[in-house]
């Protein structure tokens, strides 16, 4: 099976249109995500910076909330936020059975 010639016409494959449509639309929905992701974290950046006096620091000079299993760090100096999974003793029992 040889491969089709430019001066051919080329022959409509509803599959491949199906699968590309399917791709344009989550590939559409992933850059809105993306958008409220951005706008999520600048909103916990915002909030962070606006209770600075209330937050721990730890030992590298950031600024550290804890919640839950949740830990949201601030770096000093950037506006750099993050949120990180707190290790728990179940989580260091899992890691013994591995």
């Amino acid at each position: 099976m040889g491969c089709r010639q430019a001066s051919e016409p080329q022959p409509v494959i509803r599959e491949i249109e199906d699968a590309a449509e399917e791709y344009l639309k989550l590939r559409e929905k992933w850059q809105n995500l993306g958008e409220k992701l951005t706008d999520a974290k600048d909103l916990l950046l915002a909030t962070m910076h606006s209770h600075l006096e209330k937050l721990s620091v730890n030992a590298e000079g950031d600024r550290i909330y804890s919640y839950q299993d949740e830990i949201v760090i601030l770096k000093p100096g950037q506006d750099s936020v993050k949120v990180k999974h707190a290790k728990t003793p179940a989580d260091e029992d899992e890691k013994d059975d591995e």
